[in-house]
């Protein structure tokens, strides 16, 4: 990114849409770790970052995890090592979201 690109976009990374190969593992995770209680989003929350980083926005809506951060937390309490970035986001709306947490496994017991 140009230095302007970077200034105009507040020196933070602006994140792409998630890719189809991306949306289909999701898609793939939310049909095989199916329910909603916070074990089966754990699952899901673990799987997908063993693939590939993924941002709180993906979570809620690919994965159906609605408190991304929580999740997060606990798989730290479990011993995961997970990193913050804080990215912009452009939601289907069109509207870019600012400072949106972008999750990073990087090691620890799965």
């Amino acid at each position: 990114m140009d230095k302007r690109k970077r200034k105009a976009a507040g020196g933070v990374e602006t994140n792409p849409a998630a890719s189809q190969a991306k949306q289909a593992h999701y898609a793939m995770l939310l049909s095989t770790v199916s329910g909603n209680d916070i074990i089966t989003q754990r699952e899901r929350l673990i799987a997908a970052l063993k693939v590939a980083p993924i941002t709180s926005y993906e979570a809620r809506k690919y994965l159906d995890i609605y408190h991304p951060s929580g999740r997060i937390q606990e798989l730290r309490a479990q011993g995961l090592k997970i990193i913050t970035r804080r990215v912009n986001q452009q939601t289907d709306a069109g509207v870019i979201h600012p400072r949106i947490g972008k999750f990073i496994l990087t090691g620890g017991a799965p």
